[in-house]
């Protein structure tokens, strides 16, 4: 995963459980624009799933979610981004195996 000056987010790689964010399960061999973002700061790339935190502090996830690690709320896998449930004052995301973490100010 990479983020560009602007702010927009690219993946590629394998997408087995929708972990590039893109609507479907077919993988990258070289960078793909995610869809659906706005200007994003950072982003964490997990085994299954992925993270960014946008510019105005909210949370967005993608991939599998079994476990709750997209920190929706919900255990439904997203094949694109969705807002996250992020702690007021989100500085971090980080994406683990089948958990996320988030550093608050």
């Amino acid at each position: 995963m990479a983020v560009t000056s602007d702010g927009s987010v690219y993946t590629w790689g394998d997408n087995d459980s929708f972990q590039l964010g893109i609507g479907d399960l077919g993988g990258r061999f070289l960078p793909g624009l995610v869809p659906d973002l706005e200007v994003m700061d950072m982003v964490s790339a997990g085994r299954w799933q992925s993270l960014a935190l946008a510019a105005d502090g909210t949370g967005w996830a993608w991939g599998l979610n079994g476990e709750g690690q997209l920190g929706d709320g919900t255990t439904v896998e997203k094949s694109i981004p969705a807002q996250m449930l992020t702690p007021s004052g989100t500085i971090v995301l980080e994406a683990g195996g089948y958990h996320g973490l988030a550093v608050v100010s």
